[in-house]
């Protein structure tokens, strides 16, 4: 990733986060809007898209449940596949960390993972850095 130093930590941290969780197979950092800010290497372009709409697609939907029912703020969503889980959780403002994991991962340990890099990564992504991110993947 080009950029800042801030914006070559940021996506340092999603890239540490995959090589050093068990399971884990690639991590991206989406937008309020879906798209992808921070994408670990090795996801493919059309995948990592892919991966946002869908994560974006879930909050919504728990959000969606989450209200009605008066059951506070969503802090984590996730989906167990044949073959794989996907778990989202929330950054800040609005942001999200979408991971996808290997099916014999051990999901205790991914979402506690995922929370250490949350905070790590909350209060690095500011507005500024938050453009940039999403300026440097639209290239």
């Amino acid at each position: 990733m080009n950029g800042s130093g801030d914006a070559r930590e940021f996506g340092w941290l999603v890239a540490r986060f995959v090589e050093s969780t068990a399971g884990v197979s690639d991590a991206l950092v989406l937008s309020a809007d879906g798209l992808p800010m921070a994408v670990s290497p090795g996801l493919a372009p059309d995948l990592a898209d892919r991966l946002a709409a869908v994560a974006a697609g879930l909050v919504g939907l728990a959000n969606g449940a989450a209200v009605p029912f008066r059951a506070g703020r969503v802090t984590q969503v996730v989906v167990e596949l044949e073959n794989a889980f996907i778990f989202v959780t929330g950054v800040s403002e609005g942001s999200s960390l979408a991971v996808l994991a290997k099916a014999d991962c051990d999901p205790g340990l991914v979402a506690y993972e995922m929370g250490a890099l949350v905070h790590r990564a909350a209060s690095m992504l500011t507005p500024a850095l938050r453009t940039e991110l999403h300026t440097s993947l639209s290239r």
